[in-house]
Formats: structure tokens, sequence, C-alpha cells
């Protein structure tokens, strides 16, 4: 008997109803975010470094004037930061109603405006044209994998009511619209560039649309960017409390708790008790996010953001194994921040850094301090300020795994970091072991200049399919679809 093509389809029955169960699998892999956008902004374990950029604070010490703040570009290709918030917004409204921006001695009023824009601000601020210095190095650092995040820092305050125009909706339309993923004639780093998060560094204790505008911004950012917050040391803080917000865990990524100007409440050195207890209820209030302590770069009362007592010296952290101190304080402990670049870049405090090399940077020592396992980051004398020169050694090596196919989750290769070395840059390795313990990455003997931080949210080497990749395979698959449509 001639077999017709509906004796047929029975057969095609059992692929259709396989096709039909993979196809909500298909729509997972192929959405808008790709793995990178899901995994996380900071590196993985207690290795983050974020600087501050933008404000040029040493200007205010005089003997520094001649030292002013390098370029962004720099601070990604020189130092240990895997994260730079660069500041910044320091207006909510100005000219034509947009934000007001400032970097200081690298983009300013009057002298960055667009091209026939008013020369003349009520505040001194306003949106500027940052696109051949600042935006061009934005991109280099995003190239290098490292983060960039827009600091809001006002000097004004938004209206309460969220609908004006100088309210929440306005002022977070401006910034999508601006810096993210939205499209003006206006962008100030340039049409193409976006950065890749925000900071709320609002220390004015004004709460007036605040939270509104972090609604707002979260809604349009999703977990596509960096959401942060940075507020001061004290519990509870006027703004950022568990009265006005509840959870912080649906808003952010990551908590900054920076410990200056308050010496008498929380500063490390004026009020030790203070500091750990301030340190514990950060923690405890961040909950399931990762809680960044935020110090001063320089060790004098003559930053204008800082007081006597705040700066940390390398003996107490040495002498006291602070890292361990902070660990235990905050479960959730997560690296530190510095405030900011410019006193970094002039604060060696190794003493017994030889001529002949690169010395290292306030930063560097943070660094090499996170990166050490605990009973190797030293017992020095108190008041030294002589900085480890120590060896890491990498655990033994296991059995070699017999299945070449098992390459990602291999054996570990025994490795010898110099620690002292490691903090002054970034270099080559083949096979290596972070200092952390993880399996690192074998980029065919050549590491980016990550200074050995490894980020969770890098999807290279880890086993899960990039973007690329995911959308190839969805393609694929409506395309074997449509044609068992067609030929049923």
């Amino acid at each position: 008997m001639q077999t017709t093509r509906q004796d047929a389809k029975p057969s095609l029955r059992p692929l259709i109803h396989m096709i039909s169960r993979i196809l909500p699998l298909v729509a997972l892999f192929s959405s808008s975010h790709s793995f990178v956008d899901a995994a996380g902004p900071l590196a993985d374990g207690q290795t983050n470094l974020i600087a501050y950029w933008g404000q040029n604070l040493n200007k205010q010490v005089a003997s520094f004037k001649s030292s002013p703040e390098v370029s962004l570009a720099d601070v990604c290709k020189n130092t240990k930061y895997n994260i730079i918030h660069i500041k910044g917004i320091l207006s909510y409204y100005t000219v034509k109603g947009y934000p007001g921006v400032d970097f200081n001695n690298h983009c300013s009023f009057p002298l960055n405006v667009f091209h026939n824009w008013p020369i003349v601000s009520k505040n001194g601020l306003s949106l500027l044209d940052c696109a051949t210095n600042v935006g061009k190095d934005i991109t280099t650092c995003q190239a290098m994998g490292k983060k960039v995040v827009l600091v809001i820092d006002p000097l004004d305050f938004m209206n309460k009511t969220a609908t004006l125009p100088n309210g929440a909706n306005a002022v977070a339309d401006n910034i999508w619209n601006l810096f993210l993923g939205g499209t003006s004639e206006f962008r100030p780093f340039g049409p193409n560039v976006v950065v890749d998060g925000i900071d709320l560094h609002i220390w004015s204790n004004n709460p007036d649309g605040v939270k509104d505008l972090a609604i707002n911004l979260k809604t349009k950012m999703g977990s596509k960017y960096i959401f942060a917050a940075s507020p001061r040391c004290q519990y509870p803080d006027y703004l950022f409390s568990p009265t006005a917000w509840g959870d912080l865990s649906p808003y952010f990524d990551y908590i900054i708790t920076f410990f200056l100007a308050t010496s008498n409440a929380c500063g490390f050195n004026q009020n030790r008790k203070g500091f750990n207890l301030s340190l514990t209820d950060w923690s405890s209030y961040a909950g399931s996010l990762p809680l960044i302590v935020g110090l001063s770069a320089w060790p004098t009362n003559e930053v204008i953001l800082a007081k006597p007592g705040d700066y940390i010296p390398v003996s107490d952290f040495q002498s006291q194994d602070l890292i361990s101190q902070f660990t235990s304080l905050a479960p959730n402990f997560a690296g530190f921040s510095l405030l900011d670049v410019s006193f970094d870049m002039v604060n060696l405090p190794c003493k017994n850094d030889p001529p002949s090399k690169k010395p290292r940077y306030y930063s560097d020592f943070l660094y090499q301090q996170l990166t050490l396992p605990a009973g190797q980051r030293g017992d020095l004398t108190s008041g030294s300020y002589q900085c480890l020169n120590v060896t890491y050694v990498a655990p033994s090596p296991s059995p070699p795994s017999p299945s070449p196919a098992a390459n990602n989750g291999g054996a570990k290769t025994t490795t010898t970091t110099t620690a002292a070395a490691a903090a002054g840059g970034g270099g080559s390795s083949a096979g290596t072991v972070d200092l952390n313990g993880n399996n690192a990455v074998n980029n065919g003997g050549q590491q980016p200049n990550q200074g050995g931080i490894t980020a969770i949210n890098n999807a290279q080497g880890t086993g899960k399919p990039t973007s690329d990749s995911v959308g190839r395979f969805a393609g694929l698959s409506w395309l074997l679809v449509f044609g068992m449509v067609l030929f049923l």
C-alpha cells in the first residue's frame, strides 16, 4: 500500500513533542541579558579595590598642586583597582534642565561645554562635553575588563514631588538618556559610550526624592547595570536606613560604607570601638549584599573629606592582621574603596621599596593584604613603615585528571607569586593559581593586566556559553521548528 503524507505524521509526533519541551529553554538562553550581566559586578571573594576618581582632592595640599590626578586610562592601566567610580554628577538640575557634571582638572565648566551652550550657570555647573578625554578613557578601561561607575554626589536637592521638572522622574530620565542605555544629542561621554552603572554617594541628609530616584533608575537599569550606594559609617545613615528603605538588596549590588569625617563616631584610630560596631551594623543591614569598606587614601587631616584618625597605616594592617578582623566582624566584607585616586598616587607607604623598582601605592599595599592568606599578612612591630616582601606558595597540586576533556575542573598548578611584585602591576602567568587559591584561567601564558583579580562576571573559561553562541543556538532552534512546520 502506498504510504501517504497523512500516514507519515504519527512518526513525527515524538520529535515535535521533544521540540516543544526545548522551546522554553531556547527562550531562556536567548534573553536580552547575557551571562556576563547576570553574574554580578564584583570580583570573586574579597579582592575588590574600588577607586574614586575625578575630583583631584590632593589639590588642597599645597605640596601636591604640581601632581594633579592622573587620567582615568592611566588609573586602569597602572593600578590594581577593578572598579572605578568617577565623580561625577554634582547637581541634579542646572542649565537647560540637565544635570551638572564636573571632573575637575579633567573636564570642567565652562571650558568643556557643548558647542553653542550657555556659559552662565547659577551654581557654576552644567552639562559638559567630555567625550575626547573622559569618554575615550572609559572605553579604554572597559576594554581591559574594568568597570566604570558614575557617581551622583549632588550639591543641590530634588523636589520631593517626583513628577515636577526637578523631581526624581525627570532626573532619572536624564541620567538614563545621557549616561546609560537611552539616547540624547548631548551625551557627555560620546554617543556610544555607556557607563557600567551608578553610585548614590549622597551625604546631604536631605531624603527628598532619593528613594524615588533609586526606584526609577533600578527599573530602567534592571540587572544589566551596577547600582551601588555609598553612605557614611554612622549607623543608621540619615538616608539609607532600615526605616526608610527596608531591605537594600532589591535596589543595590553592593554597599560602600565610608569611614571618613566621622572620627568621633566610627573613626578607626579615634574610636576603634565605634568603628567595629559600625562595621558590624552595616554588615548586618547589607545582608546578602557585599560590603566594601571605604577608607582615606592619605594620612593627614588636610583632606576635606577625612579627619585625623581616619587613615589606617600599613603597620596596623600588618601587626594586627586587620583583614581577618574585618572578615570576622563583617562576613560579607568584600574589599576596600579609596577616596581618592589623586592621594593614592602620591601615598607611597612602603619605605623599603628599592629605588630601582616601581614604588607601591597605598592601594597596592591593600591589594597585597587582601590577596594574601591569613597567617601570611605579616606580624611587624607597630609603627613600622616596612611593607611585606613575602612569597605566597600555592597548595600542592591535586592528582591530574585522567580525562583531557576535564580541563576546566582539573588540577591546580603550583606557582609562587611574590606579593610585592604582584602589587606593582599586572603581568603574565601560565596556568596560575590566584591568591585566593582558586583555579585561574590558562590564557596561553598571558593574563590581562587585572592585578590577579578573578572577576566572576568574566564568562571566558567558566564553561558557560557566550552570548554569541547562545544566539546561534537560539537561531538554529527556531529555524528547525520553522522547517518542521513547513514539512508538516
